[in-house]
């Protein structure tokens, strides 16, 4: 088998299709990977009232999937919530609030789950 010596030409342009491929991929998978990231507010005024309350929305609302950071101010009462509008939106966020039986916005919490709160969670 007769190996044959590449030209310094053909090395160069070889190198250069290398980068220009590296640098498609990279570029491709930075895009894939693309975050839409949303900051919205959300009041809970109706019947968040303490800490605990803050604990339990926020320790609920980290376990969804788009969801990247939230902070419950009791004295506002409201959450601050960061999360990828490509995975949910705000609407679903409200939703999980609701289920753990908390108001969001003009959102009613859902009955049953209120009831399960703790006593200093009930306003109603």
């Amino acid at each position: 088998m007769k190996i044959r010596k590449i030209s310094r030409r053909d090395q160069i342009a070889m190198i250069v299709s290398f980068v220009s491929l590296l640098a498609l991929l990279t570029y491709s998978e930075a895009n894939s990977f693309a975050l839409d990231v949303r900051t919205a507010r959300i009041d809970l005024s109706t019947n968040m009232v303490c800490g605990t309350a803050k604990r339990i929305i926020e320790k609920a609302l980290k376990k969804v999937d788009g969801i990247i950071d939230i902070d419950v101010d009791p004295e506002t009462k409201t959450a601050t919530v960061t999360y990828d509008d490509g995975k949910l939106n705000f609407n679903n966020i409200e939703k999980e609030i609701t289920k753990l039986g908390y108001d969001a916005n003009d959102k009613t919490g859902d009955p049953e789950a209120y009831q399960k709160l703790p006593d200093c969670c009930k306003t109603k």
